[in-house]
């Protein structure tokens, strides 16, 4: 068995405090866990670093697969523990190897973090989404395909074929992005077709509109609209809006319940929380 579990949910920076503790404050990280001889990764938020105690001591291969390189999707890099022992095989793939590279070392300098990236007991690989390299990581039972997401910069959705199931990770999409683009639109109906799991940007509300159009983040009518055209079995809204307390997302979890009920599809519409894990099962 297969489970998705999710670290980090918050989009563009952590946010604790007592309205926001019950879902979760660290930002995106989801792990993919299930592989023989590999941990799998999706993005680095402030949510590695509490995934990473839970690796260290193994003697798994770690795969990170970074969507972009927003702050708040590598943010936790320099704090993963098990680049810190020796001897772990780790390996990053992202849009850009150079440009991620490039990044990552400049995070580690010595003056934004105080330890150097030359001073790393595992230093990391670094690869593009596209590399060979990565269906033998992947141990050949998952296919990767990307589409370019509707962001500021380069960002990319991610789906993990495996066998009949799949697993869609698309955080930072606007999907209906200024000007609108119906040839786009229809390109991510079809790219999320069918999905098992469908994670999904989801950081504003309908009523937000008219401030944060054209700002690279979903709306929630456009996100159940888009699992509803795709078919998804299972919807999971993600990247929460850092102010969006526990309440407002409760309160949003109904509204999916109501919104599955009245439309059918998707089967099941959840808003994400750190520490839920989702099964997806391939033999």
């Amino acid at each position: 068995m297969t489970r998705v579990h999710f670290w980090g949910i918050r989009g563009s920076i952590p946010s604790s405090s007592q309205k926001t503790i019950g879902y979760g404050c660290n930002t995106p990280c989801v792990s993919v866990e299930g592989l023989k001889n590999t941990s799998l990764i999706l993005d680095a938020g402030t949510g590695i670093y509490p995934l990473g105690k839970t690796l260290v001591g193994e003697n798994k291969n770690i795969v990170i697969l970074m969507s972009h390189f927003h702050w708040d999707h590598i943010q936790g890099l320099p704090f993963f523990m098990p680049f810190y022992e020796k001897g772990r095989s780790i390996f990053i793939f992202s849009p850009d190897k150079t440009q991620m590279k490039l990044i990552f070392k400049d995070q580690m300098d010595g003056k934004r973090f105080p330890i150097l990236f030359s001073d790393l007991a595992s230093p990391p690989q670094f690869f593009s989404l596209n590399d060979p390299s990565l269906k033998d990581l992947l141990e050949n039972k998952i296919q990767l395909k990307t589409i370019q997401n509707q962001h500021s910069c380069l960002a990319n959705g991610i789906r993990l074929q495996i066998e009949n199931k799949s697993l869609l990770y698309c955080t930072d999409n606007e999907l209906d992005a200024p000007p609108h683009n119906t040839k786009r639109y229809q390109e991510f109906v079809e790219f999320c077709h069918g999905a098992s799991i469908l994670i999904h940007d989801c950081q504003y509300l309908d009523n937000e509109t008219q401030v944060k159009k054209g700002w690279g983040h979903s709306f929630f009518s456009d996100v159940l609209t888009l699992g509803k055209k795709s078919q998804a079995e299972t919807l999971v809204l993600f990247h929460h809006d850092p102010d969006r307390s526990d309440t407002e997302l409760d309160r949003l979890q109904t509204e999916c319940h109501n919104w599955t009920r009245n439309n059918g599809f998707p089967n099941r519409c959840v808003v994400a929380k750190e520490g839920m894990a989702l099964s997806l099962t391939w033999q």
